[in-house]
């Protein structure tokens, strides 16, 4: 067993974690109602790109956010998976990990 590799995928999957969080809860959500607010107290009338740009914020910032934590909780699975791999035959448990039989 490979600690740091183990110990390097549980903060990848932690970074990822907090990540897809932020850019959903934050960027996206928070960024998206304040879009609105500004488009609907422009200046001239109603800003109508402004509205459209923070309602596609809005309905987006669940996709953005699990994408964006798919980038770094991909590779923390992957850097545990071979972190446990077996030094003797270099051969990772996939026959015990896979729910599909090996032929």
């Amino acid at each position: 067993m490979n600690t740091k590799k183990v110990i390097g995928g549980i903060l990848l999957i932690i970074a990822g974690v907090v990540l897809g969080l932020f850019v959903s809860l934050y960027v996206c959500m928070y960024g998206g109602i304040v879009q609105l607010i500004h488009g609907f107290q422009a200046p001239g009338g109603i800003d109508a790109s402004a509205v459209a740009f923070g309602v596609m914020r809005l309905a987006g910032g669940g996709v953005l956010g699990g994408l964006s934590a798919l980038f770094l909780i991909s590779p923390g699975v992957v850097s545990i998976f071979y972190g446990l791999k077996n030094k003797e035959n270099k051969k990772a448990d996939v026959d015990e990990l896979s729910p599909f039989p090996r032929r």
